[in-house]
């Protein structure tokens, strides 16, 4: 497990599945969700799995277990397009919903949540606008250039380049994994979805950057 002290008194654990953990709240974060994405692509003839969205939910679902979370806080673009919202998706989502009713769920506006609409409200997600203060935390979508405090987005589906010197014929190796880009007045967590593509980081002095493989998370060395 890797613990992170962001100021004194103020540790969060980030963890392998693409999620952040506040244990002093019991407060998971997550990042881009893109519910309803893989149906999507389905319906305009893109042949994507459609076990995609229910293995996300899977994942969320076992990490609300392990953590005992009592809050989630989604950091924007909780639905993919207004498409996602459709009758199939809804009943998966509220089926996952009722399993979890005892969880307070807080969504902050995404860009994709501004053409897909706000949850249903029987959902019981409450939209808390483009920024909320959670406790020390400015939770926003997008990165800030200038946070007013320490602030948890996403948007930016941030991947690390890792290579490895594998000697002889095969010369070298290299994997793009999701990361979270750990700065000193701000963090960006991975994309929860499985789903989605990422952007390589540009890391600044004081930068830190803790990869995940899905199974396992370590901190990479920068330069």
């Amino acid at each position: 497990m890797i613990e992170l002290t962001l100021a004194p008194g103020l540790q969060v654990q980030p963890l392998p599945q693409r999620a952040l953990y506040w244990p002093a709240e019991a407060t998971l974060f997550v990042a881009d969700v893109h519910v309803g994405k893989a149906d999507v692509f389905q319906a305009s003839g893109i042949p994507v799995p459609g076990a995609v969205n229910a293995a996300d939910l899977a994942r969320l679902s076992a990490l609300l277990a392990c953590t005992s979370a009592q809050r989630l806080v989604i950091l924007g673009d909780f639905f993919h397009a207004a498409a996602s919202q459709s009758a199939q998706v809804l009943a998966r989502l509220g089926l996952w919903r009722r399993a979890h009713a005892r969880v307070e769920i807080l969504l902050v506006t995404g860009n994709h949540d501004l053409h897909a609409g706000p949850p249903p409200a029987d959902m019981a997600i409450v939209a808390c606008g483009e920024a909320v203060r959670i406790g020390p935390f400015h939770c926003v979508h997008a990165p800030e250039p200038n946070p007013p405090s320490y602030t948890l987005c996403g948007h930016m589906h941030p991947v690390a380049i890792l290579a490895e010197r594998a000697g002889g014929r095969y010369g070298t190796r290299s994997a793009r994994l999701p990361c979270f880009h750990v700065g000193t007045r701000q963090m960006v967590l991975p994309a929860f979805s499985s789903f989605t593509g990422g952007k390589s980081i540009v890391c600044r002095p004081g930068d830190r950057i803790i990869v995940t493989t899905g199974d396992e998370i370590f901190e990479a060395a920068i330069g």
